[in-house]
């Protein structure tokens, strides 16, 4: 639940800090671009910060495949699965948002789809 990522050949990290209610951090250069940290332990979200900002992300409903980025004002963007068996995704973000931070906002979907999924498979296994 950390990485690297490569913009347009600039170097970009994700951290990690804390277990229960973790903060993930997204900077370049030791320098703090975006900071996300879930909504409540047990939300299906996150808020993100980005230079004073705040924005939510979170499901559209509890089992809807669509995730809603958003600001005090509403829904200014979303990230859905393709479809149910293939992989890849439909993503409308917004373009005054920087291409690193919407690529970590993609990053957190892809995460919390990969955590449902990993449930979802420990769950049935049992």
């Amino acid at each position: 639940e950390k990485g690297l990522v490569q913009v347009d050949g600039a170097n970009f990290s994700i951290s990690k800090e804390g277990f229960i209610n973790p903060t993930f951090t997204f900077s370049q250069d030791n320098t703090e671009l975006a900071t996300a940290t879930k909504e409540t332990m047990l939300s299906h979200g996150f808020v993100v910060d980005v230079d004073g900002k705040r924005f939510y992300l979170k499901k559209k409903s509890f089992f809807s495949r669509v995730m809603l980025f958003s600001n005090d004002l509403g829904s200014i963007g979303t990230i859905k699965r393709r479809s149910l068996f293939k992989r890849g995704a439909l993503v409308e973000l917004p373009e005054d948002v920087d291409l690193p931070v919407r690529i970590f906002v993609i990053w957190l979907v892809l995460l919390m789809w990969k955590r449902d999924s990993d449930n979802a498979a420990s769950s049935g296994s049992g």
